[in-house]
Parts: structure tokens; C-alpha cells; sequence
């Protein structure tokens, strides 16, 4: 296994790609609407005429969705993602390099390195938190603040709340996962990549393998979406409501898999298929020297050192005695 730590990412490609897979769940969440309304409108309708006007709106807003989604969730992801690779571009140097393992001719991803990767998963939270909270904080607190001054002053401190607390638990959410993600490629492949070598010691993720990727990825969320569900199951149990706690719970975790997989191969099929029209991220890893090797060759470079320090002595030594 090679260790390898991703010490850049080029900023367009990843922000146009990353824009590009979410506009296109954007637009499958406007499809699932229109269709969800047309249900609706076919149920409800003829029951109550009452409510066929509402219906009939929303069905227009989730028409209008299938054009205004797409856009608008590219535009505001384009911010988004462009900072985060500016950001992670600028803090790598100084908090450390993602790392992980690649075998097989650098295409399977065996291992994860939970610090560094608990680290990443944290910068992404406090962006994420910190946009959301620029976004639409000002207005709630602000407007809140003509009722009640002070308001002010918890706008501020939920800015800073988001900054902490994304902060930790994206760290703890991060880590979480590269461990349970390592324990779990012990049983089953690991997620299969294709790298190609670029420019400037650049490579480019040109293909992500649907089904290892999905299932690995899918395996480990749903572990901890089912560890959460089992700690429900026992509350309900305990407050006296067991059977339907059960109940739940195993729909919970059913569902988990069900859209985590079905969500995870989806997008790695549309990765795949926007390489072909936008390429791909481009990335720059380093190797990382494994620690073993390296207390080894400190060993045998003390060694040496010893054994010339030696052959000095018994040198200077036997001059002596010829003396």
C-alpha cells in the first residue's frame, strides 16, 4: 500500500464539477416534486375541489423548478465549493495534508486517515455553516432586533457557534467514518478509482467505479445511521413504546441504505458521464514515507555510523601499537 497525502486541488475543475453534480440532483428534486404533485392533484383533487387551485400552484412551482433549481443550486454552489478548495489550498500547508492509501497501481482507496481526514470534514462544516448562517442569520436576527436589541449581539454569537461547533463535529464525523470506512474494506473491495497523470504533477479522477464506491460508502453510514437507530429503539423501550421504536428503526435503517446507495451510484455515474464534457478534478498528491521504513533506515544509518566509529578506533588503535 502507498501512503499519499493531497496536498493541492485546482479550484475550477473541482468547482465546476462539484456544481455540475449538484445542479443535476437539483434537477431530479424538481422531477420528484412535479411528480409528487401530479399524485396529489390525482388523489386529493376529485375529493376535495376545494383545494384543486392549491394543488394546481404547487404543480406550477414544481414545473417552474425543473428550469429555476438546476440554476440556482449551481449558482449559489459555485461560492461554496471555490472557497472551500481556496481554503483547503491555503490551511494544508499548515494544519497537514489529507492522507490515505492507494493499492493496485494507485486504484483502490484502502485506507483513510481518520486525524487528517476529521480535519478536512471540519473545514467543509464551517464553510458550510458559516455561508448558511451570512445567508439568511442577518435577516432573522436583524428583523427579531427591532422587538428585542439584543438580538443583535446572539446573531454574532450564532456565527461563532457555527464556526465551534461545525468545527468539532464535522472533526468527530470525519474521523468517525475513515474509521468505520478502514474496518470495513477489511470484508469487501474498496472504492476503485482511475487516476491520470496531468500537467504540473497534477492527476486527474477520471472514472469513480459506481458500485465498490456506493457500497463501501453506503455500508459505513448506514452502520452509524443503525447504531443510532438500536440507541432509539432502547429509549422507546424503556419509555414504554417498543414495538413501534422497532418498527421505525428498522424502516430507519432500511431507508438509510436504500437512499444513501442509490444516491452515492448515481452520482459516480454522473461523474463519470460530465468527465467526458467538463474533465475531471485534478488533484497533487505527495508520497508519504511510511514510518516503518523510515525507523529502519535511521537503524541501519546508525549502524553504520557505529561500526565506522569502530573501525576509527581500531585503527587509531593498531597504529599505536606499530608505534
Amino acid at each position: 500500500m502507498k501512503m499519499k497525502k493531497l496536498v493541492n486541488i485546482k479550484e475550477v475543475p473541482y468547482t465546476i464539477m462539484s456544481s455540475s453534480l449538484n445542479a443535476i440532483w437539483g434537477l431530479i428534486l424538481a422531477i420528484l416534486l412535479v411528480i409528487v404533485s401530479v399524485i396529489a392533484y390525482a388523489i386529493c383533487g376529485p375529493v376535495n375541489p376545494n383545494i384543486n387551485q392549491v394543488l394546481l400552484g404547487v404543480l406550477g412551482f414544481s414545473i417552474g423548478a425543473i428550469i429555476s433549481f438546476p440554476f440556482l443550486i449551481f449558482l449559489t454552489s459555485l461560492g461554496s465549493n471555490f472557497l472551500f478548495t481556496l481554503v483547503f489550498n491555503i490551511a494544508t500547508p499548515k494544519v497537514g495534508a489529507f492522507k490515505f492509501g492507494l493499492e493496485d497501481d494507485d486504484t483502490k482507496l484502502s485506507m483513510i486517515d481518520p486525524v487528517s481526514f476529521g480535519i478536512i470534514n471540519a473545514i467543509i462544516a464551517i464553510i458550510t455553516g458559516l455561508l448558511w448562517n451570512l445567508a439568511i442569520s442577518p435577516m432573522i436576527y436583524f428583523a427579531m432586533a427591532a422587538f428585542e436589541p439584543f438580538m443583535i449581539f446572539s446573531f454574532f454569537g450564532s456565527i461563532i457557534g457555527s464556526i465551534i461547533g461545525g468545527g468539532i463535529s464535522g472533526f468527530i464525523v470525519g474521523a468517525l467514518f475513515a474509521v468505520t470506512y478502514n474496518f470495513i474494506v477489511k470484508y469487501i473491495s474498496p472504492a476503485l478509482i482511475k487516476l491520470e497523470d496531468r500537467a504540473h504533477g497534477f492527476v486527474e479522477l477520471v472514472e469513480i467505479d459506481p458500485l465498490s464506491t456506493s457500497l463501501s460508502f453506503t455500508l459505513v453510514s448506514t452502520i452509524w445511521t443503525a447504531i443510532f437507530a438500536i440507541l432509539a429503539i432502547l429509549i422507546s423501550a424503556i419509555v414504554g413504546i417498543f414495538v413501534p421504536g422497532l418498527i421505525i428503526g428498522i424502516i430507519v435503517i432500511i431507508a438509510s441504505f436504500i437512499s444513501s446507495f442509490i444516491v452515492i451510484l448515481c452520482s459516480s455515474y454522473f461523474y463519470n458521464f460530465l468527465v467526458t464534457k467538463i474533465g475531471g478534478i485534478k488533484l497533487k498528491f505527495e508520497d508519504v514515507e511510511d514510518i516503518n521504513s523510515t525507523y529502519i533506515k535511521e537503524r541501519g544509518k546508525a549502524k553504520e555510523e557505529t561500526s565506522e566509529t569502530k573501525e576509527d578506533s581500531k585503527t587509531k588503535e593498531d597504529s599505536k601499537t606499530k608505534e
